[in-house]
């Protein structure tokens, strides 16, 4: 069985998608203290997890992008992304369970379970599909399982949207358009929740998802004309 171009990867492209997952850490770290929030390791810790869905909807846009186009090279940069993300969500999840425990206690979590079951299930998800991103895990499954079972990375994806959605998130974008100071917010004048900001790329990454089938097929009625 021959193994496809997204499972093969230099030196150059792990490096190219390192370098890229440090910015977005960086940048989401960075604009947490624009809005008021000191660094520190929670604030890091908040911006592997913003990161890595970045990460996420940037290899899902690669993919529609590469279907629509005769574009083929950046599909080689789905996986290490794809890995980088599920590394930056498992540094996530074991600093907010182990590391932060006056942040973090059963009481928190016993108020927003809903959240912290989203989040498990998803971080189990992703690492399932991290530990299956190599040629043995393709060759023994095959092809069509293979693809079938990484498809499942929307479903993670929109788990990973619950998860920050219990954390009553969407309360701190009402106030954020509304213009009222909250102390549980974190504000940095008219400067947008990070966390909004994410959910619209989500959306955003949605919508073009679904538009994809009629750019193909545009494609191709062209393509046929031509």
């Amino acid at each position: 069985m021959k193994t496809p171009i997204y499972l093969k990867n230099t030196y150059v492209e792990w490096a190219i998608s390192l370098c890229v997952s440090a910015l977005g850490v960086l940048a989401c770290t960075g604009a947490m203290m624009l809005r008021g929030r000191p660094f520190s390791l929670y604030s890091l810790n908040k911006g592997w997890a913003l990161t890595s869905v970045w990460l996420v909807l940037l290899l899902i846009a690669i993919g529609s992008l590469c279907r629509c186009t005769s574009l083929s090279k950046p599909l080689r940069y789905r996986r290490p992304l794809g890995i980088f993300a599920a590394i930056l969500m498992t540094g996530h999840a074991f600093l907010s369970l182990f590391y932060f425990p006056n942040r973090y206690d059963w009481g928190y979590y016993g108020k927003y379970w809903e959240a912290l079951l989203y989040g498990l299930a998803a971080l189990l998800g992703f690492l399932l599909l991290w530990l299956t991103s190599y040629d043995f895990a393709y060759r023994r499954m095959g092809g069509t399982s293979w693809k079938r079972l990484h498809n499942a990375m929307y479903i993670m994806l929109a788990l990973g949207v619950l998860h920050f959605c219990h954390y009553e998130k969407p309360l701190c974008w009402l106030d954020w358009l509304e213009g009222v100071q909250n102390q549980t917010c974190v504000r940095g004048g008219r400067m947008p929740p990070m966390s909004f900001v994410l959910f619209l790329g989500v959306v955003l990454t949605s919508v073009l998802r679904l538009l994809e089938p009629l750019v193909r097929q545009r494609k191709w009625v062209d393509d046929r004309d031509d």
